[in-house]
């Protein structure tokens, strides 16, 4: 590409507007204005913060974010009104951990946003420490291709979780599926899944269903509580096979 041929970085060609001949007058008017927030972002990240609420780079991050609009497209390009605000609150629930107490207050944005992220990055460094232990793993159904587990404990098996409710409106029930067969297949030796008569949202109960799914796969493979024995390795084994190959 251009910094390669020019021996710089991306960022450095980027703010050489002689560099981008190549491109259309609206898209080098777009990387100048980015070359623009980045470095306006930067210097004022620098500025030692003159007011001292009890969450400076809190506060700092909250107005840098309603600047750029974020908040305001997450909410645009969100079709569900829910999804959209949970990924807001999501947001405001990373920036109320923004403030370790260990940095003055009055030092620059950007030395508390080093030593936030250092410091996130330790916790992240500690933890997989303990993961070398006897210990119990929460992950989503997203991350957990690839990996196994003796025994797997899946929450939520439930009509609007799994599959999503925005499936049936989107096209995308068989990649929910997919993700449900690769959920239930990190199981090495037991799987339970569970699923909720109620749940409690914007203060009501709300009743809730069974995935279909879970219709999907043969009775005898299925043990409720403490009915039965567990099914046989073979039936189990040959469900999967013929899941497996339904999906291909």
């Amino acid at each position: 590409g251009l910094s390669q041929e020019r021996g710089g970085s991306v960022f450095a060609v980027m703010r050489d507007e002689s560099a981008l001949g190549q491109f259309q007058r609206r898209t080098v008017d777009s990387i100048l204005d980015f070359v623009e927030l980045v470095e306006s972002t930067n210097e004022r990240l620098n500025r030692p913060i003159a007011v001292h609420p009890s969450n400076p780079l809190k506060a700092w991050c909250t107005a840098w974010l309603d600047e750029v609009g974020l908040f305001r497209e997450i909410r645009r390009m969100e079709k569900d009104e829910e999804t959209a605000e949970n990924r807001v609150r999501s947001i405001v629930d990373l920036l109320d951990s923004m403030d370790p107490d260990f940095v003055p207050a009055d030092r620059p944005a950007a030395d508390r946003l080093h030593r936030f992220l250092e410091h996130i990055s330790l916790d992240r460094e500690r933890d997989e420490e303990d993961e070398a232990g006897d210990a119990v793993t929460l992950i989503t159904v997203h991350s957990c291709k690839g990996l196994e587990f003796p025994h797997v404990f899946i929450a939520g098996v439930e009509d609007g979780l799994i599959p999503h409710a925005r499936s049936k409106v989107e096209g995308t029930l068989d990649e929910e599926r997919r993700l449900f067969y690769v959920a239930i297949t990190r199981a090495q030796k037991t799987l339970a899944m569970s699923h909720c008569k109620n749940r409690r949202k914007f203060g009501e109960q709300i009743p809730c269903h069974p995935s279909p799914f879970l219709k999907e796969i043969p009775e005898e493979l299925i043990v409720h509580g403490n009915e039965a024995e567990p099914a046989s390795e073979e039936a189990v084994l040959d469900f999967f096979a013929n899941l497996k190959a339904s999906l291909e």
